[in-house]
């Protein structure tokens, strides 16, 4: 009786530790792993909902389209945002390497007010663990941006793709360090935790899916549906500030 009581507890205590695991991942760390990332085009509908079961609005279209270079360590995602109401587009050519370690960023933003087009631009060089805008008026036109030390932090705008390279399983968390290019928030680790397994209908199929979960803060949160096949992020749920926002897979 006292050796299964002891058993019991090793078994219970064995499981708590398992479930406390934090890897931290970072661009040193190499723990992802980039052969789960495919190349080819993602398209995503976005849109905004007051409550769960309130009418749908703010609606995008996102297309996220990854080439993977073979013969180079120069990987890069164009991801182009075309929003309903057809008053803004936005297309983001962001590099990278087999380790998704950034290598630079340029951002194209067009803006139509009052009938007239405004264009914005946006270019991001990292060198080593620094970033800094291009001093080129030509191809950045909003304010100087510099990032002295960017502590291994990885590009935030890549996060659906950073999350399909991680090694989920029951209980882990993973505290990634995420950079928002030109963000004036430093870099900083959050929590993604996987929270649990879940069947998500996608194209008539309903499909195994593990579902990583971030707490931004009291008001702000994350729910990701990622593929235990394909490890797409099939589906993403952000609450915030009472409404939410989705994005899902559509082709």
């Amino acid at each position: 009786m006292k050796k299964t009581l002891l058993l019991i507890t090793y078994i219970i205590c064995l499981q708590y530790m398992q479930a406390q695991v934090v890897d931290s991942v970072n661009t040193k760390s190499n723990t992802l792993r980039l052969d789960q990332l495919k190349s080819g085009n993602n398209t995503y509908v976005v849109y905004i909902q007051d409550s769960l079961n309130e009418p749908k609005y703010n609606f995008e279209l996102w297309e996220r389209i990854i080439d993977k270079n073979a013969t180079s360590n120069k990987n890069t995602l164009v991801w182009n945002r075309y929003q309903n109401n057809k008053t803004k587009f936005y297309k983001y050519t962001i590099a990278f390497t087999n380790k998704l370690e950034p290598i630079s960023e340029e951002v194209y933003h067009e803006d139509i007010k009052d009938g007239i087009t405004v264009i914005t631009k946006k270019h991001f060089v990292y060198n080593g663990n620094q970033m800094h805008s291009n001093p080129d008026s030509n191809k950045h036109t909003a304010k100087p941006v510099e990032v002295l030390d960017l502590k291994n932090s990885f590009n935030w705008e890549l996060d659906l793709e950073t999350l399909s390279t991680l090694p989920l399983a029951k209980g882990k968390t993973f505290a990634i360090n995420f950079y928002h290019p030109g963000s004036r928030i430093p870099p900083k680790y959050y929590d993604f935790v996987v929270d649990r397994s879940e069947k998500l209908t996608f194209n008539n199929k309903p499909l195994d899916c593990w579902v990583v979960k971030v707490v931004y803060s009291k008001k702000q949160s994350s729910e990701f549906w990622i593929d235990k096949s394909t490890h797409s992020v099939l589906q993403m749920r952000e609450y915030f500030y009472g409404k939410y926002r989705y994005k899902k897979l559509i082709v």
